[in-house]
């Protein structure tokens, strides 16, 4: 009896054999290790040359040196759990978790909320996470702008931060967020309670929510629901982005979302995800919901009921649009006075930021893609390539890989390189689709009898166990180089970690410190009693803190910079 027939006939005798009993599971296991430690090689490769200057120093660190041991990590997870052989206790799971998301999703803010503080640190590590940040705190505070004195505006928001992440007017002093607002408007109520980093794992637990409503839509299954959620949750890529301040996890969350209400096109429904997608488009470059949300609107448009259907999403779509997009960008060129030379995110003509690729952006984005393998659950990729073939007749699992397509498509003609990021941040708007078209692979399809994948408990079973060893060691693994990195990051200032908030005026030499500008953290209207600044020149440092910081002295000096504090009484 062949070992696909065994499968789906399970019997006493069956139960006691090793999970290499079914072919699918060894060629899963096979194909996943072979790719994984062919990435190897090359990070390998990589680490073994002189640096060429093609790609930004963080990026080309995160790659050749997390990635290169996170990719050991995964072979031998996916190579262990071959030795797994409990068929029904990897079922009763599966269903237990498509029975209670509720619960799942409670316990996976929970393990996220303490992921923030441990690992985290609470802290916004790069600009992409601290821009947003910031104009949060001034939301908060009741203002639309920081504001700063206008002859140290360079002082608090370096040069370079404001050709990439800032408005800034050198008349006023004020100061906004490049990025549209939506995020940083999500942000707001938990930054004026003094918990913003309670967001993303709060939109981490409702994307598992949606997720899982997705896989039930999808496939009428609580134990495909139950291996999406699972596949999620064994993912470092979805823990990392989850205890950070990145917006990828909203962009997730909002993709999900406006794909559920899509599935049922009703008018309250098209204007909920005009809605939902408006704030997608928002929250802060539009790319990410374009790509995701054509495929969708293609298909709800090419209807008999296309003028009203259309007129529902713009109803929902234009509020926010106007307000949030159109007016922010007004806000801006209204704020915005560069200083003489320095050229600003407004002033970059579309030509910068879109072309055809290049040898340099196919090699950037190889690298993003390898990411997407590295930093998920073993298997899971070539899950949902086969889910997508199996179910490639059938919607919403044909429009599902079609937003991953041209997400992962689009970004190949989007000239920029993401530099910091936790996976290939680029593609998490679209990454909820890679669990569900993995859940497809087992999940029955309808009027195929029989159907040997759906009836392989070894290979499911050999799932499971990569799912479950990837939760406790790879999203551990990853988690300690993330608390690592930015505890490294975070000790290049010259003031020893862990002092309290004392007042001080830090000042940063950027000959010692990798990234200083992303040090650079202060409050818009400039509360906080830490001052963060790069060093001008030791007589420039000293006329700014006698002007800004009057009877503050140098209270420490090394490698790192120095120290003003007011001068002991």
């Amino acid at each position: 009896m062949s070992a696909d027939l065994r499968a789906m006939n399970p019997s006493a005798a069956d139960a006691r054999l090793p999970i290499l009993a079914s072919r699918r599971a060894l060629a899963l296991g096979g194909v996943s290790i072979a790719v994984t430690l062919l990435l190897f090689v090359w990070v390998q490769e990589l680490r073994a040359s002189e640096p060429d200057g093609r790609l930004t120093a963080v990026f080309r660190f995160m790659f050749a040196y997390h990635d290169y041991y996170g990719a050991l990590v995964l072979a031998v997870l996916t190579a262990l759990a071959i030795f797994f052989n409990q068929r029904a206790a990897a079922l009763a799971l599966l269903r237990w978790l498509g029975e209670h998301p509720r619960a799942v999703a409670a316990l996976t803010t929970l393990a996220l909320l303490v992921g923030t503080w441990v690992v985290y640190q609470r802290y916004p590590l790069s600009m992409d996470e601290y821009a947003p940040y910031f104009q949060s705190k001034a939301f908060a505070a009741f203002h639309l702008t920081g504001q700063m004195p206008a002859a140290n505006v360079d002082w608090f928001i370096p040069p370079g931060d404001q050709r990439l992440f800032f408005y800034v007017s050198h008349q006023t002093g004020e100061a906004i967020s490049f990025y549209w607002p939506s995020f940083a408007l999500l942000l707001t109520p938990f930054m004026w309670l003094g918990i913003p980093w309670a967001l993303n794992p709060i939109l981490s637990g409702l994307t598992l929510l949606v997720l899982h409503r997705l896989a039930i839509r999808m496939f009428a299954s609580s134990e495909a629901a139950g291996l999406a959620v699972l596949l999620t949750l064994a993912s470092p890529v979805f823990f990392a982005d989850g205890i950070s301040f990145y917006s990828m996890t909203a962009h997730m969350l909002a993709s999900g979302l406006f794909t559920l209400l899509l599935l049922d096109p009703t008018p309250r429904r098209l204007i909920g995800a005009g809605l939902v997608g408006s704030v997608a488009l928002t929250l802060h470059n539009p790319v990410p919901h374009v790509l995701w949300s054509l495929p969708w609107l293609l298909w709800v448009l090419i209807h008999r009921d296309f003028l009203r259907r259309s007129a529902y999403l713009a109803i929902g779509y234009l509020p926010f649009c106007i307000g949030l997009g159109l007016g922010w960008y007004l806000l801006g060129k209204a704020v915005l006075v560069p200083a003489p030379g320095i050229p600003s995110p407004a002033d970059t003509p579309f030509s910068d930021y879109f072309g055809l690729p290049t040898d340099w952006l196919v090699y950037v984005r190889a690298i993003g893609f390898s990411k997407i393998w590295l930093w998920a659950t073993p298997l899971l990729l070539l899950l949902a390539g086969v889910g997508t073939w199996r179910w490639r007749r059938e919607n919403p699992v044909r429009l599902l890989a079609w937003s991953a397509f041209l997400t992962a498509f689009g970004y190949m003609f989007l000239w920029v390189e993401q530099g910091h990021g936790w996976g290939f941040r680029y593609f998490h708007s679209a990454w909820i689709a890679l669990p569900l078209l993995a859940a497809g692979a087992f999940a029955p399809v309808p009027a195929r009898t029989p159907d040997a994948w759906a009836g392989d408990t070894h290979a499911r079973a050999y799932v499971v166990a990569c799912a479950l060893l990837s939760l406790v060691f790879a999203v551990g693994f990853r988690g300690w180089q993330i608390q690592e990195f930015i505890a490294a990051h975070r000790s290049h200032t010259p003031q020893p970690a862990g002092t309290p908030d004392s007042p001080r005026v830090e000042i940063y030499d950027p000959s010692h410190v990798l990234y200083v500008t992303d040090l650079v953290q202060n409050d818009p209207l400039l509360r906080d009693p830490v001052i963060r600044v790069i060093s001008h020149g030791p007589r420039a440092n000293e006329a700014f803190v006698h002007a800004f910081r009057p009877g503050y002295v140098r209270t420490r000096n090394n490698m790192f910079g120095e120290v003003w504090e007011p001068v002991p009484r």
